[in-house]
């Protein structure tokens, strides 16, 4: 089964559904009117540490220590996209318009913003010490 990373949920439908993070490699989607295992997805060669849904519930993203960040379509839950990164992806958010994701490594460094919304690109690079609760601003290419 897989000890349970972290967890993520959205409207799926007429129900709920909740995303679990595997240390199997995998991610588990489940009904939570009745708890009923709906799909499992696999996309990952390692235990996956995070998983969240975008705002507009129309996907989910999973990070795993296999330095892999996968994209689902949630209507369907194929994979929808697959990039690597250089670090061990610990956290991960969608930006406010679902065009981003913001990652952050293990140890708190290598954090990315990536777009994802045609090619993958890495669009900024932020080193330092970030903890999760750290906010990005929504113009991401803004200088200081």
């Amino acid at each position: 089964m897989g000890r349970v990373q972290a967890l993520a949920s959205t409207k799926h439908g007429n129900t709920s559904v909740l995303a679990s993070a595997s240390a199997d490699g995998n991610v588990k989607i489940w009904d939570v009117t009745d708890g009923a295992l709906v799909r499992i997805l696999v996309g990952h060669e390692r235990h996956v540490n995070t998983v969240v849904f975008s705002g507009d519930g129309k996907l989910l993203a999973s990070a795993s220590v296999d330095h892999t960040i996968q994209v689902w379509d949630v209507a369907t839950w194929a994979p929808q996209q697959k990039f690597s990164t250089k670090f061990k992806p610990d956290w991960i958010s969608f930006s406010k318009d679902n065009r981003y994701i913001i990652t952050r490594g293990l140890l708190h460094f290598g954090n990315i913003c990536v777009n994802f919304s045609q090619v993958p690109k890495y669009q900024a690079k932020f080193i330092g010490n970030f903890p999760k609760e750290t906010a990005i601003d929504k113009d991401i290419r803004r200088q200081q």
